[in-house]
């Protein structure tokens, strides 16, 4: 039961995401366009929390510097 509520949330937050979340994907995208990389195995995790987008996106932008 508990599932299924915290599903149902997820869902709602990505229906109608925050202006933070809208930014974080944001962020995102342009760390993917900016690597050459694409995280998709990642997007399993948790993507309606603008922390773990801007993370991910961090992660991202920091190993496109390294190897540039």
């Amino acid at each position: 039961m508990a599932h299924r509520a915290e599903q149902k949330r997820r869902a709602e937050l990505m229906a109608n995401p925050s202006p933070e979340l809208v930014a974080a994907y944001v962020e995102l995208r342009a760390a993917e366009t900016a690597s050459g990389a694409r995280i998709g195995c990642a997007r399993g995790g948790d993507m309606s929390d603008p922390k773990t987008v801007r993370a991910l996106a961090r992660l991202l932008s920091d190993h496109a510097e390294k190897f540039q």
